[in-house]
This record gives structure tokens, sequence and C-alpha cells, in this order.
């Protein structure tokens, strides 16, 4: 499912809606494709589990160079949380709002961003301009 960005510009308030597809875009440090990381609460991804997220879910829990930026991937996370004000933490839905709806739901926070990112395989090029690009395709 290709997800979309939405960016307001200027002071009209235009707005752009970017495909944006997986902001995982280093190649060599992704979550596992057969496991939601995002599913899993912060805890999974520090102290005795750090090894095993180092593995699985390296970008979801914040140990790859580029880290997931905080942005809502739905579009209607708002009216999630008009409708029900514990959207975000209710055990029912905070994961889904955890996945899609991280900058409404103030889920900026990365478990792993204070400890040094896995390295990349030898010979693997890495990007040193910083940015964070799209993935293509």
């Amino acid at each position: 499912m290709e997800k979309m960005l939405m960016i307001s510009v200027g002071v009209f308030g235009v707005l752009c809606f970017l495909p944006f597809g997986d902001l995982q875009t280093t190649d060599w440090c992704k979550d596992a494709p057969d496991l939601n990381c995002w599913r899993y609460i912060d805890e999974k991804c520090i102290g005795a589990y750090e090894a095993w997220a180092r593995e699985h879910c390296p970008y979801r829990c914040g140990y790859c160079p580029n880290k997931p930026p905080c942005v809502d991937t739905d579009t209607a996370c708002a009216a999630y949380i008009k409708h029900d004000h514990s959207a975000c933490s209710n055990p029912t839905t905070r994961a889904f709002m955890r996945e899609n709806c991280r900058q409404e739901c103030h889920l900026c926070h990365i478990p792993g961003e204070h400890s040094s990112p896995n390295t990349p395989p030898p010979g693997t090029p890495v990007p040193t301009d910083g940015l964070v690009k799209p993935a293509v395709g």
C-alpha cells in the first residue's frame, strides 16, 4: 500500500500529498518483512531485547542510520482521536496509532535513537549527505 505524506505550503494553506512509499531507505538496515515491528511496544527494542531488535526491527527501534520520520501516514489520524480520545493509548488501537499516527499521538520517540546505529556489511556504500531519501519503486 502506497502511503502519502501531507505537506502544507505557504500562507495560502496549499496542501500537497506526496507518495513516499516505504521510508526504510537503507537496503541493508530495515525491519524484517514478516514482522510488523510497529506493533511492538518501545520496551521490546531496548534492554534484554536490544540484540533481537537490532536484527529484526532495527528501523522501527532506531538502530539504522536513517531514523523513522515523525509523520502521520494516515490522513484520518485527527478524526480517530476526535472519535476516541484514548486511541493513542488504548490497547486495542495503540499499535495502529504508533505505526500510522506518530505525529498526532506525539509518539515520535525512537527507543534506540541515542544508541550507536547498526553498521553496514563490509563493502556496502553508505550515503554521506545525511538526507533521508524515499525508496524507489
